[in-house]
């Protein structure tokens, strides 16, 4: 897989223990460069684990997981700004999504499909407004957190689809953030209002049923995230028994007619190593760091009397170079 560097980031000697922070270069320190992620898996076993290297079949699960991400950021954005647009004093507004997205899968009626329990996720939404009256003006961020989000619906076991997705609990907050006093902007009360009292729930429903949707091919039972392909046979093999291909082979049956648990989580981003990590000395001119994180899971709570567990990660790769500030010709890395 082709290596790109995408940041720098310095540990100064000052700040080493700012775990995950960059510091200023204003000390000795390691200068971190990352680089692509790299995909990797494990899979477990009525208690035995195997694992697996860079295959570049995993990516396809990853992809599927960023995709899903992507399409509910746009999604909620769009599904807000419909909601804000044309609204006095609106400047503009902000969705971040936090926390991992946890499906229970459990087998359903015929008529409407295995239900779906799906919780994890919370949304920051941030708006902004300003008005002038005269010489007079002011401006106020709101800032909204919907909590932990708890959703309900079905599956739809031939197209993927998620399907009569409902909004279980909302328990939100809100606070606000006001140059003036925001008695006098219009609708800013009211648009906190409308949050405090659930009113938000329907563009939170709207937003995320139609990420979902566009997600489908995600969360088809006969590939769901890339599975399909991604599993390689021979590889995850318990006394004979391929779990990895017994997961393959199964794959539309198990999602559409037994428990399942999935586990989504969201791309590491980071400059740096997080949590801090001291670089590994490997005997040549640079020290690296390798930050593995989960991208998926799916837990099958009963395969022949025991649970069988696959999961996929993606590794970040960090060349760490020691730099002297101000800089000089001895430079030379010192431990703490």
């Amino acid at each position: 897989m082709k290596k790109s560097i995408t940041n720098l980031t310095c540990h100064c000697a000052v700040a080493v223990a700012l775990a995950g922070v960059a510091a200023a270069a204003s000390a000795d320190g390691w200068v971190f460069r990352s680089y692509d992620g790299i995909p990797t898996a494990a899979l477990e076993y009525k208690g035995q684990r195997i694992e697996d290297g860079n295959r570049a079949a995993y990516q396809s699960v990853i992809d599927a997981r960023n995709q899903l991400y992507s399409g509910l950021q746009s999604q909620l954005y769009s599904k807000i700004l419909e909601k804000v647009r044309g609204q006095e004093g609106y400047d503009w507004h902000s969705v971040v999504i936090r926390g991992p997205l946890e499906l229970d899968i459990t087998p359903g009626s015929p008529a409407s499909g295995p239900a779906v329990a799906l919780g994890g996720l919370s949304v920051e939404l941030k708006m902004h407004f300003s008005r002038s009256i005269g010489p007079i003006s002011g401006s106020c961020t709101v800032t909204a957190n919907s909590g932990v989000l708890n959703l309900a619906g079905n599956l739809d076991a031939s197209s993927g689809a998620l399907t009569n997705l409902r909004i279980v609990n909302l328990s939100p907050t809100t606070s606000r953030d006001c140059s003036t006093s925001i008695s006098w902007i219009p609708l800013i009360g009211q648009i906190v209002d409308n949050f405090i009292d659930g009113k938000v729930d329907s563009a939170l429903n709207g937003a995320i049923s139609a990420a979902m949707g566009a997600s489908q091919q995600v969360f088809k039972p006969v590939q769901f995230a890339g599975l399909n392909s991604a599993i390689p046979p021979g590889k995850y093999v318990y006394q004979g028994f391929d779990a990895g291909q017994y997961i393959v082979n199964n794959l539309a049956y198990l999602i559409a007619s037994t428990n399942v648990r999935i586990r989504f989580s969201p791309a590491f981003k980071g400059n740096s190593p997080s949590p801090y990590q001291d670089p590994v000395d490997d005997g040549g001119t640079q020290r690296k760091v390798v930050q593995r994180d989960e991208a998926f899971s799916i837990t099958l709570p009963n395969v022949n009397n025991g649970q069988l567990k696959f999961t996929a990660y993606q590794e970040t790769r960090f060349n760490a170079n020691w730099e002297c500030v101000p800089r000089r010709t001895n430079c030379t890395f010192q431990s703490n």
